[in-house]
């Protein structure tokens, strides 16, 4: 895990789409800035099981759009996309 800090420009915002995913299953986690507003976005998962991982994360227009893949018999994992978008 890493983190960035900073001062977050005045009127900024973060979205999050938080996805709970069962055994066996892929999920999809997508969250839209508002049209012209998008700046970054990341991805990640409350995971550490090597069986569970991010197949797939990217830019997707003003959002982000983020798949996982959770090939273990674990329920109650969650996937999250986070995008910052400008004042």
């Amino acid at each position: 895990m890493f983190a960035i800090c900073g001062k977050r420009p005045k009127g900024d915002s973060v979205l999050s789409a938080r996805r709970w995913r069962t055994a066996s299953s892929q999920t999809l986690a997508q969250v839209v800035c508002p049209l012209g507003s998008f700046r970054s976005a990341r991805a990640l998962s409350s995971s550490s099981a090597p069986a569970v991982d991010l197949n797939s994360t990217s830019p997707d227009g003003a959002g982000w759009t983020s798949y996982e893949d959770n090939t273990a018999l674990i329920n109650g994992v969650t996937s999250r996309a986070f995008v910052v978008c400008a004042a």
